[in-house]
């Protein structure tokens, strides 16, 4: 977003989606794909799963907490993403026509 210097002018609006860390973090996991191939790939799956933890555990939350923090500082917007997608989508649409 506008933290970044070279798209800082490139930005009009900023909208936070807020989610609860755990709720992020329990997304991520149980999105599967080359990352985290669930049952396609056992072995690579529960490897991958024990590195992200760690990471998650020693810097990652840290790291998030930082990036949301300084997001929210420079946001227009603050939405609760707990909502229902239509929901989010109509508390953004009526921010950028007010």
């Amino acid at each position: 977003g506008r933290g970044r210097a070279a798209l800082r002018e490139l930005i009009d609006f900023v909208v936070l989606v807020d989610i609860p860390l755990e709720i992020a973090h329990a997304r991520k996991i149980l999105r599967k794909g080359e990352f985290l191939p669930w049952e396609d790939n056992p072995d690579v799956f529960i490897k991958n799963l024990r590195n992200h933890l760690n990471w998650y555990i020693r810097i990652g939350r840290d790291f998030y907490i930082a990036v949301n923090n300084k997001v929210r500082k420079n946001c227009d917007l603050i939405v609760d993403g707990m909502l229902p997608t239509e929901q989010i989508a109509e508390e953004i649409i009526h921010a950028l026509h007010h």
